[in-house]
C-alpha cells in the first residue's frame, strides 16, 4: 500500500472529493452530510453542466456518485459519460437508486 495522495485529493489534507449527480434537494444534503461526516468533501449538483461548472478550477473529483434516475435531467450513464468526457479522467463511479418501481 502506498502514501501517495490519489488523484484530486489535497496531498497536504488527505482528503476526499465525492461529486455528486444528484436532483432531489433533500437526499443531496443527506448525502453532504454522510460525506462530511466521513471527512470527505462534497461537490454536488442536479445536472452533468452544474456538476461540471461546479468542479470548475478546482482539483478534480476522487470519485463521481450519481443517482440513476435524474429526472428530467435523464438517467446517470448518460450524464456520467457526460462529465468523465469533459474532466477527461477515469474517475471510479457509483450509481446509486432509490427507485423501487419496476424497471
Amino acid at each position: 500500500m502506498t502514501d501517495a495522495p490519489l488523484a484530486g485529493r489535497s496531498a497536504s489534507s488527505g482528503t476526499l472529493t465525492v461529486a455528486l449527480l444528484e436532483d432531489d434537494m433533500v437526499l443531496c444534503l443527506c448525502m453532504e452530510t454522510l460525506f462530511e461526516d466521513w471527512g470527505m468533501q462534497l461537490v454536488s449538483a442536479p445536472t452533468p453542466a452544474a456538476l461540471l461548472d461546479a468542479l470548475n478550477g478546482g482539483a478534480l473529483p476522487d470519485i463521481l456518485v450519481a443517482d440513476y434516475h435524474l429526472g428530467r435531467h435523464g438517467k446517470a450513464p448518460e450524464s456520467v459519460r457526460e462529465v468523465l468526457a469533459d474532466v477527461g479522467s477515469a474517475l471510479p463511479v457509483i450509481i446509486t437508486t432509490g427507485d423501487e418501481s419496476a424497471a
